[in-house]
């Protein structure tokens, strides 16, 4: 009679990953279902968030228009006083200023509601001015239109939301 050697275990069949049992490739392939579907549930995916408006507007002095003045946006967490900022524009000779706007891809959306705080200074002779602050729930606005004028004394910038085609 003809005695039977056992194989061995690198020649035995392999079900499953060759490095891991089948226990344990099911065992991670639950963690990696549960971490894709909390990332899914969490907001975890790209979208375009708007951190500046593109801003076109016109700056005026009662019916006079105002140049070489420097528009400062403070973007996020403008919370109170002025300051110069990378997002800045000069008024032209008709009092017009365009800023280009800034936005980012994100990858996780916060859970609730983001609040959006975001202002105008404008910067004349040295002296910083605020032009309006604004708060909400959610982004600023894509694009904007814009108008400024140094005679009132209180929300010296109004605008209105462009609407995109």
């Amino acid at each position: 009679m003809q005695q039977r050697h056992p194989r061995p275990p690198s020649a035995r069949a392999s079900h499953g990953c060759r490095f891991l049992s089948r226990r344990h490739a099911i065992r991670i392939g639950r963690w990696l279902t549960l971490f894709a579907g909390l990332c899914v549930l969490t907001g975890c995916f790209p979208y375009r968030e708007q951190i500046v408006p593109r801003i076109e507007g016109r700056l005026v002095r009662g019916a006079m228009p105002v140049a070489g003045v420097r528009i400062h946006v403070l973007p996020e967490t403008f919370r109170a006083g002025c300051q110069p900022s990378r997002y800045t524009a000069v008024t032209d000779d008709a009092g017009a200023f365009t800023l280009v706007g800034k936005s980012r891809i994100g990858m996780i959306v916060p859970m609730g509601d983001r609040i959006n705080t975001w202002g105008v200074c404008i910067e004349e002779n040295g002296r910083l001015i605020e032009g309006f602050r604004d708060g909400s729930i959610g982004w600023p606005p894509r694009h904007i239109d814009m108008q400024c004028d140094l005679e009132r004394t209180v929300r010296i910038c109004e605008w209105s939301e462009r609407n995109q085609r």
